[in-house]
């Protein structure tokens, strides 16, 4: 019988609709019935009245139940995993006043460049680096080794992700419907959890190289700052976002869907 690869999936963030049942089939389908997979898990969890969204993300109904994380811990049985109470985030003084400057109240919708915005961005880079140094400490405790480390939301439905049997094990994968770093899915080799487990470290350093406020320039720039970019393979990768309790993909309302043109251009912006 052939061996199954070795696969980290790690999550990070608020577990949002997570008890939606969509969610848990498509990952079971794609990921933990297919390879031989360890889960990691990193969450805010708590005081429900400090849990925030971005400017365009609406949802509706009750995003986190009561026993979510009874729910994430029956259902996906993380090898390991930590919770903490949501919290607000700022950059250093130093990266502050050179986004100050130069974006915020001023460039590319001037409504997400603002200090509550920021302390999200910062919020997520600060759960995705928590559960790479999940994975990291528990590879240094084991020995084991990942073919690919996935790295995941507790609130997307996947409808069709590449099968990692057929992808280059040496690449950084991710979804390119955009040439910055995606936030749906994206998975890459054990090596590059150097990156990840880095990635809010490296925010106050890389600001003053992004285009642009957003989580997916702070995490292209922090692993520039780390990798070549000919590592960076752009893969069709289509999710959906889950805003509701009972949502699914007949009411879906965006998908990574990706065209031909798109991809090939982002394909060729990591030349």
């Amino acid at each position: 019988m052939k061996t199954k690869l070795k696969v980290a999936l790690t999550f990070y963030g608020q577990p949002r609709y997570v008890k939606n049942p969509h969610i848990f089939e498509s990952y079971r389908k794609f990921y933990l019935d297919r390879y031989d997979c360890d889960v990691f898990c990193h969450m805010w969890w708590g005081n429900p009245n400090k849990f925030e969204t971005s400017p365009w993300a609406v949802c509706e109904g009750e995003m986190i139940s009561p026993d979510s994380l009874d729910y994430i811990k029956e259902k996906f049985k993380p090898v390991a995993i930590k919770h903490e109470e949501p919290r607000s985030f700022e950059f250093d003084k130093s990266a502050l006043e050179y986004i100050d400057g130069n974006f915020t109240g001023r460039k590319h919708h001037p409504q997400f460049c603002n200090k509550k915005n920021y302390s999200n961005i910062l919020s997520q880079l600060y759960s995705i680096q928590e559960t790479s140094r999940l994975a990291l400490d528990y590879i240094e405790k084991t020995s084991v080794h990942y073919d690919f480390v996935a790295l995941v939301r507790y609130d997307t439905i996947l409808f069709g992700v590449p099968d990692l049997e057929k992808c280059d094990s040496s690449k950084m994968h991710i979804a390119c419907h955009h040439p910055n770093f995606p936030d749906m899915i994206m998975f890459y080799p054990q090596k590059h959890l150097n990156w990840s487990a880095n990635v809010f470290d490296d925010a106050s350093n890389v600001c003053y190289s992004v285009d642009r406020v957003e989580a997916e320039q702070f995490k292209y720039h922090s692993f520039k700052s780390r990798f070549s970019l000919s590592e960076i393979q752009p893969a069709r990768m289509d999710a959906h976002a889950v805003r509701t309790p009972d949502d699914d993909l007949t009411n879906a309302k965006c998908f990574s869907h990706t065209s031909q043109e798109v991809w090939e251009k982002s394909k060729g912006y990591y030349k």
